[in-house]
């Protein structure tokens, strides 16, 4: 590895470490609320690669997913959503989605930049994640 790829891999696990801390700090602002696992496995529900390691996870550190409490940002419509965070023992899973608002009706409101993400919100009732995205720190080979 390059100097510079170990930098950014140090620099992600550092940041990994502390984002537990700022969640918890978040969560007492309305920034960040407690979800259990399930409500992550709900979301991930069409990830089965996700599934796969949430579960290769869980095995190696002999947890079950009611021993797992995760953080989500605050959804329309008294929700919760992505980005989520989860502590696995020593590993820390973080899934990022994109979401798509539907006003009361069901009707999809705007597209990507047609309107202030805040427009959006403030007249969305519901929403749906999709494109799941995730990263494990510290990463390992697996």
């Amino acid at each position: 590895m390059h100097i510079a790829e170990r930098l950014l891999v140090c620099l992600a696990i550092c940041a990994a470490f502390a984002l537990p801390i700022r969640a918890q700090e978040s969560s007492n602002q309305g920034q960040q609320v407690s979800v259990p696992l399930s409500a992550v496995l709900k979301a991930s529900r069409d990830t089965p690669d996700l599934l796969r390691q949430i579960d290769v996870e869980l095995r190696r550190n002999d947890l079950r997913p009611g021993d797992i409490a995760c953080g989500a940002a605050p959804g329309v419509g008294g929700g919760q959503g992505a980005p989520y965070q989860c502590r696995f023992g020593d590993r820390t899973l973080r899934v990022e989605a994109d979401r798509t608002l539907f006003d009361v009706r069901g009707k999809r409101l705007g597209r990507p930049g047609e309107m202030p993400d805040e427009a959006l919100a403030a007249r969305a009732k519901s929403f749906r994640e999709n494109n799941l995205r995730w990263s494990w720190a510290p990463e390992f080979p697996r």
